[in-house]
């Protein structure tokens, strides 16, 4: 077939930079102090060698502490005392926080206070733990009577970094007296009560033969 124009391409004609500089950058060097220290008595600031004659070299800072402090934080869910023996509650140390934790993550041990009434520290065989360390900053709950919790939080990368939270949660008693039924139709025991839990003595047969003390005569 015979050439045409239209077969020769495409031809750009027209460049356009966005943002380019009109003149080249000028560079400065950084001369701010690294706070170095001579390897000497490693106290003795320096910028270079010649800080440090007779004292070792001028090293670079080091990074620091892995972990300075732990600042551990334990909530309730719900919030405030519970209205009965048996309930559940979510205790969260998802708020702990560390300064840093270099290589690491944190870590939480629960446990409940039984001997300084929500003030001291984690005891073996004195406190009772109630989980282990491990990074699940949550646990479920359903205590009977009012309770000190605890919760500590650590680094990983340095576990003598830690810290400790207390929580003391309040467990309100019933008052009154509640009401337990029976359903015999069954040939089973089964009984029913209006709140919480009660411990219960079941005894069958005539009443004037079961014997005094903690059974009912009348």
């Amino acid at each position: 077939a015979e050439s045409v124009p239209v077969d020769d391409g495409w031809f750009i004609d027209d460049f356009r930079v966005k943002d380019a500089i009109s003149s080249a950058a000028t560079l400065e060097g950084d001369v701010k102090a690294n706070a170095s220290v001579c390897s000497g008595d490693g106290t003795t600031v320096c910028v270079d060698d010649a800080d440090c004659t007779g004292n070792g070299t001028c090293n670079f800072p080091q990074c620091g502490a892995v972990c300075n402090v732990v600042t551990a934080d334990l909530k309730t869910d719900p919030m405030g005392a519970l209205a009965a023996p048996g309930q559940v509650v979510e205790l969260s140390a998802i708020d702990s926080i560390a300064d840093r934790c270099s290589g690491g993550v944190l870590q939480y041990r629960f446990w409940i206070d039984e001997d300084d009434g929500g003030t001291g520290i984690y005891e073996d065989g004195v406190d009772t733990l109630l989980r282990n360390w491990s990074e699940n900053p949550v646990l479920l709950q359903a205590p009977s009577n009012s309770t000190n919790y605890a919760a500590d939080a650590r680094c990983s990368a340095a576990t003598s970094c830690e810290g400790t939270a207390h929580n003391t949660l309040s467990v309100t008693c019933p008052l009154g007296s509640t009401t337990i039924t029976a359903d015999g139709s069954n040939n089973k025991n089964d009984f029913q009560i209006d709140i919480g839990t009660i411990d219960y003595a079941f005894a069958e047969g005539l009443i004037s033969n079961v014997r005094t003390g903690s059974y009912a005569t009348s």
